[in-house]
C-alpha cells in the first residue's frame, strides 16, 4: 500500500466523546509519521478552538481548519492557504441570517466568534442540542455579531448556522442554494455551514498533495460527516468511522469502528502499518 498521506477528521473521528485523542489512536499516527506518513488533521473547527491533544501528536506538521479554507504550518504557525468566502456572498448570507432569525457564529481569522446576548443566553438557559461547555471553551462573544462580519467581510473562512427547529433548518438551506459563491456542508444534525465557491476539505487536500507531489492514490482519509465526503471520494482509502453518518458509509470504501473504541487505529494498524 502506497499511503503517504493521512487526512482525518477530528469531532467523531479522531477525538472521543471527551474530545481527546485515545493512547491507541495516538501511538498509530505516531508510528505512521515515523514510517514518512504525513498526517495531517482536517476540521471544521477554527483553529483556536482547537483541543491541546491534537497538537501532542508528535510530528503534525499541517491542520486544514474551516473545513479547507485555511491550512496552518505548525512549526511557524504560518497560514500558507487561504479560501474564505467572498464578500458579495457574505452579504447575502447576512441577509437571510438577520431576515429570518438564524442563530450564528463566524470564524474569521482561526477564531470562532458569537453574538455576546447568543453567548450569555446559552450561559444561563442551557441548550438542548449543543454542549455549553464546549461554547464557553471556544467561542469568543462580540457585541454585535453581524457588525463584526461585516467589518471583517473578507476574511470570513465559515459561517456556523444553528436551528433548534429541522424545519427551519430545511428552510434555510433552501434560501442559501440560491446564493451564488458558496457551499454549504453539515457537520451535525442541527447546523449548517457556510464556506467560499470551492472551500472543502478535498480542496484543501488536493492543495497540500500538491505541495509534497503526492497523488491520490497515496491518500487515505477518515471521516463521519458530510463535511468530510469531499476528502474521503478523493482519497484511494476512504474510511467511514462505524458512527458515521448514512452518506458518508456509502461513500467510503472502509468502515472501521467507531471514534470511542479505536476506529482509526484500527483501520491505520490493519491497512497500512500491518
Amino acid at each position: 500500500m502506497s499511503i503517504k498521506l493521512i487526512g482525518l477528521d477530528l469531532d467523531g473521528t479522531t477525538l472521543n466523546k471527551r474530545e481527546k485523542v485515545d493512547e491507541e489512536t495516538k501511538q498509530a499516527l505516531e508510528e505512521s509519521i515515523r514510517r514518512g506518513i504525513h498526517v495531517v488533521f482536517a476540521t471544521g473547527r477554527s483553529y483556536y478552538s482547537l483541543p491541546s491533544d491534537v497538537f501532542a501528536v508528535k510530528g503534525v506538521e499541517y491542520i486544514i481548519t474551516s473545513n479547507g479554507a485555511h491550512i496552518t504550518r505548525l512549526k511557524d504557525s504560518a497560514v500558507i492557504y487561504s479560501n474564505c468566502i467572498k464578500a458579495g456572498s457574505s452579504d447575502k448570507i447576512l441577509d437571510i441570517v438577520v431576515r429570518h432569525k438564524v442563530h450564528v457564529e463566524a470564524f474569521i481569522e482561526g477564531v470562532a466568534y458569537i453574538d455576546r446576548k447568543e453567548y450569555e443566553n446559552l450561559k444561563e438557559n442551557g441548550s438542548t442540542y449543543r454542549s455549553i461547555d464546549y461554547v464557553i471553551r471556544t467561542r469568543k462573544p462580540v457585541d454585535d455579531i453581524f457588525q463584526h462580519m461585516k467589518n471583517n467581510e473578507n476574511k470570513i473562512e465559515n459561517i456556523n448556522l444553528l436551528f433548534e427547529d429541522s424545519e427551519k433548518r430545511r428552510f434555510i438551506r433552501k434560501l442559501l442554494e440560491t446564493v451564488p459563491g458558496i457551499t454549504l456542508t453539515t457537520s451535525f444534525a442541527n447546523n449548517l455551514e457556510v464556506g467560499g465557491a470551492t472551500t472543502n476539505k478535498g480542496v484543501a487536500l488536493s492543495y497540500l498533495m500538491e505541495l509534497l507531489n503526492l497523488k491520490s492514490h497515496n491518500l487515505m482519509c477518515f471521516g463521519d460527516n458530510q463535511n468530510d465526503i469531499t476528502m474521503i471520494e478523493l482519497a484511494k482509502i476512504g474510511v467511514a468511522m462505524g458512527n458515521a453518518d448514512i452518506l458518508v458509509k456509502e461513500t467510503a470504501n472502509y468502515i472501521t469502528e467507531d471514534n470511542n473504541n479505536n476506529g482509526v487505529a484500527n483501520a491505520i494498524n490493519k491497512l497500512v502499518l500491518k
